[in-house]
């Protein structure tokens, strides 16, 4: 991150979201890998329904967790992108 300063609010409140977006993306890819994990330990042992329920959670919070820091930090991604584009434009 590069021009961070204490004293532009936009670009402090622009950190937040991106470390919120980053936090949330390994938040979701770790309830991935919990569904992983006990979809193949539920195929060895037997797949109950307390199996089956632990992967269907794992995945619905991975979901609900992963697409909204995705699109953060997209979202993020575009501000700044707009923001060096403008700086690089002639003012007239």
């Amino acid at each position: 991150m590069t021009g961070f300063s204490d004293d532009d609010p936009v670009l402090a409140r622009r950190a937040r979201y991106r470390r919120w977006s980053s936090v949330g993306q390994r938040a979701g890819m770790m309830l991935y890998g919990v569904a992983l994990v006990t979809l193949v330990i539920g195929l060895s042992r037997g797949f109950t329904a307390s199996w089956s329920s632990a992967t269907a959670a794992a995945l619905i919070g991975g979901s609900v967790i992963l697409a909204p820091s995705i699109l953060l930090a997209y979202l993020v991604r575009g501000a700044e992108r707009h923001e060096a584009s403008e700086a690089m434009r002639p003012r007239p």
